[in-house]
């Protein structure tokens, strides 16, 4: 069934959303390459990897309902922060950005009108993360966002993803605040512009590159199963 639906010239989506072919061949071959690096790279060791922490911006709290406004990544290699490997796009959500959205952010109407849709900035992240191991801060909803839109076209993002919120609990059960912001003030994480897509995904992946010092300082950490099975457990 899937396979039928990539012989269409064009798609229309839910909202009036156009995808052309190109962006669906590409997004179509980046699930696919990942799906078959999925079980391989749960056993490679975590020095080997390469994890893009990424954040999203949307335009409300429901992924059924609300959009994608911006997509922020960057690439961490051997716990180093690569700044030079960054992701950073804006999307045009074909609708009015509600003015409490515009205030948090900073991005307006008018800066996503020229902006591709959602289609096409996911076709070129999804080709940024290949091969890659996703990292996020309440990872749920950046993911359940991404793969609502992917879900009309009978796809999913099918990296596996780390929880920093997890995995802060899993090293520091007693502490009360798991917020970025309170993660922020607790390890004095460098500033960048808060509630952007790349300024949260930096500060995130400091964020990361400690809570994976810390994890190491405390017990062995071989492959990402390893991690995978700390951060899923929710303790050491």
């Amino acid at each position: 069934m899937v396979s039928r639906i990539f012989h269409h010239v064009r798609y229309w989506l839910n909202k009036n959303t156009e995808i052309d072919d190109q962006s669906l061949e590409r997004l179509r071959m980046a699930t696919h390459s990942q799906k078959n690096r999925r079980l391989p790279l749960l056993r490679r060791p975590i020095n080997d990897l390469r994890f893009v922490v990424f954040d999203t911006e949307t335009t409300g709290f429901s992924p059924q309902k609300d959009a994608l406004i911006a997509i922020g990544a960057v690439a961490v290699t051997n716990n180093e922060i690569n700044s030079g490997h960054v992701f950073d796009a804006l999307i045009n959500p074909q609708r009015p950005i509600p003015p409490v959205v515009q205030e948090l952010t900073g991005i307006t109407d008018s800066d996503v009108e020229g902006a591709s849709t959602v289609y096409p900035v996911l076709a070129e992240f999804l080709a940024f993360i290949e091969g890659s191991v996703l990292v996020a801060h309440r990872a749920s909803f950046d993911v359940a966002f991404v793969n609502q839109s992917l879900k009309s076209i009978h796809m999913a993002m099918p990296n596996p993803v780390i929880d920093t919120l997890s995995l802060s609990k899993a090293i520091h059960p007693h502490l009360t605040d798991h917020s970025l912001d309170g993660l922020i003030e607790t390890y004095n994480l460098p500033a960048y512009p808060r509630h952007t897509a790349l300024g949260d995904a930096m500060m995130t992946a400091h964020l990361f590159t400690i809570l994976l010092h810390k994890l190491r300082e405390r017990r062995t950490i071989l492959t990402l199963g390893d991690l995978a099975h700390i951060v899923h457990q929710g303790h050491l």
